[in-house]
C-alpha cells in the first residue's frame, strides 16, 4: 500500500512539474511574441518618422538650426537649400526666425 502511495505521489509531482514548466514556456514564448510584435511597431514608427523629417522641407529646415556659442544658426546655405529644393520664400522664413531667435536671447 505505501508504494502504491508512493507510487502516486510521484506521478503526481512529476505531472504538476511537466505541466508548470509547460505553462512556463507557454508564458515565454507569448512574452517573446509580444516583445517582436512591439519592435516591429517601433521601427515601422522610426521608419515613419524619419521619412517625415525627410520629405517635410519645414522640419528638414528647423532640424537644421543649431546652437554655436554665439547664438543659433541655420546650418544650411542658400545653395544647399536651392539643391533640395526648398522654396526661397521658406528658407528666408527660416533665416528671420533665427535671427528673431538670436534677438530674443540677447534681449533677456
Amino acid at each position: 500500500m505505501k508504494d502504491i502511495k508512493f507510487l502516486t505521489l510521484c506521478v503526481l509531482a512529476v505531472s504538476l512539474s511537466f505541466a508548470s514548466c509547460k505553462k512556463e514556456i507557454l508564458q515565454d514564448s507569448n512574452n517573446e511574441g509580444k516583445a517582436l510584435k512591439g519592435k516591429h511597431v517601433t521601427s515601422q514608427d522610426s521608419l515613419e518618422t524619419l521619412y517625415m523629417m525627410q520629405s517635410n522641407l519645414e522640419l528638414l529646415l528647423a532640424d537644421r538650426i543649431i546652437s554655436k556659442s554665439n547664438g543659433f544658426v541655420l546650418d544650411i546655405s542658400k545653395q544647399e537649400a536651392v539643391e533640395l529644393e526648398i522654396p526661397d520664400d521658406l528658407y528666408q522664413r527660416y533665416q528671420d526666425k533665427v535671427s528673431e531667435l538670436n534677438k530674443s536671447i540677447i534681449t533677456k
